[in-house]
């Protein structure tokens, strides 16, 4: 009996498999962005290619060195996996792929991360906030409550500096609509971040 379902059951397990990494394949994210949105602040972390020169970038530009220092508690709840998030300080539109390039800054350096248009979901704080399931460490007085997205394949957030600019030719971009891309009250009624 056990002989018979365990090719099935096998073959299912890794054809669903299969079908996982063909989401995940990257699509053709080359070329250039669109800007969306940068935060000029971090303008040094542009050149960043290693974790030495990431600590040298920090540590010789005051303004960037007190904001990572108040970000620690944030970097901490991400590395923990308590709570998922990325601190963005650049964004692009990838108009071929439909996709989003966000420079992250992280605890160690500097992350170039691709989102899907069609993962992102816009976000209100609360939601942000319960998804911790616990209080979360203090949050840094910078970070813009208004605008928090979240990656429903990823399961992570995006959170931006209040100061960075938000580029209009970007953000009125048609693939940008959310009336088109985003049916607020369908997925309110079907999921449920926390």
């Amino acid at each position: 009996m056990i002989s018979k379902l365990s090719k099935p059951v096998f073959s299912t397990i890794f054809k669903s498999q299969r079908n996982y990494y063909k989401l995940l394949k990257p699509n053709n994210v080359s070329g250039d962005a669109i800007p969306l949105y940068s935060a000029n602040r971090y303008n040094p972390l542009d050149n960043v290619k290693d974790t030495s020169s990431f600590v040298s970038a920090v540590f010789n530009n005051k303004s960037i060195h007190e904001r990572y220092l108040k970000l620690v508690p944030f970097f901490l709840e991400n590395v923990s996996g308590i709570h998922k998030k990325h601190f963005v300080y650049k964004a692009g539109l990838v108009e071929n792929a439909e996709s989003l390039r966000l420079s992250c800054f992280t605890h160690s350096g500097v992350i170039t991360k691709h989102a899907s248009l069609s993962n992102i979901i816009p976000v209100i704080f609360d939601d942000f906030q319960h998804a911790n399931r616990r209080k979360m460490l203090e949050m840094p007085l910078f970070l813009d409550h208004e605008m928090i997205y979240y990656n429903l394949l990823e399961e992570e957030f995006y959170v931006f500096d209040k100061e960075g600019e938000w580029h209009q030719e970007g953000v009125n971009h048609p693939l940008l609509d959310l009336t088109q891309r985003f049916d607020e009250r369908k997925f309110y009624d079907t999921f449920r971040i926390y």
